[in-house]
């Protein structure tokens, strides 16, 4: 279900051989979420991203799932073979519990959370300023 639901909205992106989180999406942005073993953090993560889909694409951020049990990781909700334990290595990644890192298009890391992000943090990270909604 995570799988469908992150292709859904972020769309597919093609596999790589990078050995980098700037390798794996290149000319993007990336939040990669190293996801623990609990699934109600997962399918919180997952609600606050689908929330507003569009700013995320507008964003030009890719999501990278790197899960700690033997799930796949995903790219956009798509199953890819990644450099998981290098990725890991290059975010300092390594307590086993849920983690968001934000890291910009030169592979440098701006945000990183041990709780899900929402839309609005990811955005003040990148320095964007947040869409106001449609006057109706």
């Amino acid at each position: 279900m995570l799988q469908s639901l992150l292709v859904e909205i972020f769309g597919a992106i093609p596999p790589s051989q990078g050995e980098t989180v700037a390798d794996v999406v290149p000319h993007k942005n990336a939040l990669v979420l190293f996801e623990d073993n609990l699934a109600p953090v997962r399918r919180w993560q997952t609600e606050l991203l689908k929330l507003d889909s569009d700013a995320l694409r507008a964003m030009e951020i890719a999501v990278v799932c790197l899960p700690s049990d033997n799930e796949p990781a995903l790219v956009n909700g798509h199953p890819q073979s990644l450099p998981v334990q290098k990725i890991r290595q290059e975010l300092q990644w390594g307590t086993g519990k849920f983690e968001a890192v934000l890291v910009s298009k030169a592979g440098d890391i701006i945000l990183r959370s041990d709780a899900p992000l929402t839309i609005r943090q990811i955005q003040e990270a990148l320095g964007v300023a947040p869409q106001s909604p449609e006057p109706e």
